[in-house]
């Protein structure tokens, strides 16, 4: 979100900003990925999608299975269509 990239901007000054953040907090560009996958993969596609852990609530409606990582934190969604 853009209130995490404004936080840690010192950290990340060298990061492309478009890289880390649509410029929202709501994750719109993540659901907009989301919805643009279902028509480009097939009936079986599986998007895998690496994301901040903030993201699970605003993708729930997808039905996500979410994946730890190795620092136990909830960072991978993957979501059948």
């Amino acid at each position: 979100p853009v209130s995490d990239y404004k936080k840690f901007y010192n950290n990340l000054k060298h990061e492309p900003k478009l890289a880390l953040t649509d410029g929202y907090d709501d994750f719109k560009l993540t659901t907009k990925l989301i919805t643009q996958a279902r028509s480009c993969l097939t009936a079986s596609g599986v998007l895998l999608l690496e994301m901040d852990p903030k993201t699970t609530k605003y993708i729930k409606v997808y039905k996500p299975k979410i994946h730890k990582d190795i620092q136990g934190l909830y960072r991978f969604a993957e979501i059948k269509f």
